[in-house]
């Protein structure tokens, strides 16, 4: 209940999100054409979500931010450039860890298959 206000902050900026105790992802589905406008309205949102964590005696652990650039290996499309949080560019990573699942920027499994113990 404490960070229920956080789901209106990133719902002000159009961006969907999954929120989980200590976790929070924000998603953007993407044409073409929306790239130009898409990294100053996430940065907007990140700045936005790090003054209310700040208001509210939380942290938005920079460290711990990643930006993953999701598309199918069957459809090219542009790479997504680097997003600012608190003046420091963050790079697209090319997996990330979602939920204890490894998801890869073209949707394959292969990361995740290959580090099943």
């Amino acid at each position: 209940m404490y960070t229920s206000p956080l789901e209106d902050v990133i719902d002000s900026h159009g961006l969907g999100r999954m929120i989980y105790a200590d976790d929070t992802q924000i998603y953007v589905i993407l044409k073409q054409d929306d790239y130009a406008s898409l990294i100053p309205k996430l940065e907007r949102c990140i700045t936005d979500i790090k003054e209310w964590s700040t208001a509210n005696d939380l942290k938005l652990n920079e460290d711990k931010t990643e930006v993953l650039h999701m598309t199918s290996k069957f459809r090219k499309s542009s790479s997504l450039s680097s997003v600012n949080i608190a003046s420091v560019p963050v790079e697209p990573v090319k997996s990330a860890r979602n939920l204890g699942v490894i998801v890869a920027d073209d949707l394959s499994m292969d990361l995740y298959i290959n580090n099943i113990p």
